[in-house]
């Protein structure tokens, strides 16, 4: 089966997670970086997606934190949010998350995108 682990506390969050239970995905939910760890450990998501994530989270460190654990160095990370800019960026990229900006991509249609990169 496949699973998608989805973190951050946004009403996004829920509707991601909605939409891709309906494309037939085992979804995980956390409301913050510490919880996300856990449950990669504990779920092995086949891709991981981070939604909106609060402006005191230090994006860049968890992606480290993830590439760093041996089951998840080739797990595939989405950034949904705000832009990302500096040294920031070059650290996603770096450790090849995809970013994409919130914007009018439909919540369904972003689903199917997500359920693509599972592997």
């Amino acid at each position: 089966m496949k699973k998608a682990l989805l973190i951050g506390g946004s009403m996004h969050t829920r509707e991601y997670a909605l939409a891709l239970a309906h494309l037939g995905v085992q979804v995980t939910t956390c409301s913050d970086f510490q919880e996300a760890m856990q449950g990669i450990r504990s779920v092995h998501p086949g891709v991981i997606t981070i939604i909106l994530p609060n402006y005191y989270d230090e994006v860049s460190a968890f992606v480290t934190g993830i590439r760093s654990m041996p089951d998840s160095r080739s797990t595939p990370i989405i950034y949904i949010g705000g832009p990302i800019e500096g040294g920031n960026q070059t650290t996603l990229r770096a450790h090849g998350v995809k970013t994409l900006t919130l914007g009018p991509v439909q919540t369904d249609e972003m689903a199917r995108f997500i359920e693509k990169q599972i592997y």
